[in-house]
């Protein structure tokens, strides 16, 4: 079941394995240009099949906390608001989450904290992991934490290709 959360990885991975250094394959942040497939991986089902950038996920992930915990109006009214005062739309708000916590922490006090907390365990759902809260850890700490995690499991199934193809030579 833990090999289905790679899914979204591979055909990235696998296409770095495949390329040589130096070419515009390998240019941006991997984590940027992930690849969903229905088909192939490690896994026989898929982990989070909607967004296709971490930025995208984010998005997805406040869109439902905000429907779930305030309703749509709510929601609208969040996303017009910071659009008139901070100028972001609600595709710019994963890139400038210090300016919707700002507008939450306006409007919400310490209600903003919880929910960063669930926006926060919504993606962690989304990606198929076990969430445990620990206590002195704020959103960022927590981004950090998914990111690198992602990145490591990058790595893991960049490795797995290269040594089930045999481009990597034992040692």
């Amino acid at each position: 079941m833990r090999q289905a959360v790679f899914r979204p990885y591979i055909s990235y991975s696998t296409r770095i394995a495949q390329s040589s250094v130096g070419t515009s394959s390998l240019k941006g942040n991997p984590l940027r240009e992930l690849e969903n497939r229905n088909s192939g991986g490690l896994g026989s089902t898929p982990a989070y099949t909607g967004a296709r950038t971490i930025e995208a996920l984010l998005s997805d992930c406040i869109y439902q906390v905000l429907s779930e915990v305030l309703g749509n109006k709510a929601r609208e009214s969040i996303y017009d608001y910071i659009e008139r005062n901070y100028g972001v739309t609600k595709e710019e708000i994963p890139s400038n989450m210090s300016k919707f916590f700002a507008l939450t922490g306006e409007a919400f006090g310490s209600g903003s904290r919880t929910i960063a907390r669930c926006i926060v365990k919504r993606m962690w759902q989304e990606l198929g992991w076990a969430f445990t809260e620990t206590p002195g850890l704020e959103f960022w700490d927590y981004m950090e934490i998914a990111r690198a995690r992602m990145a490591r499991e990058a790595v893991e199934i960049a490795k797995i290709s290269l040594t089930t193809d045999g481009s990597l030579s034992s040692q």
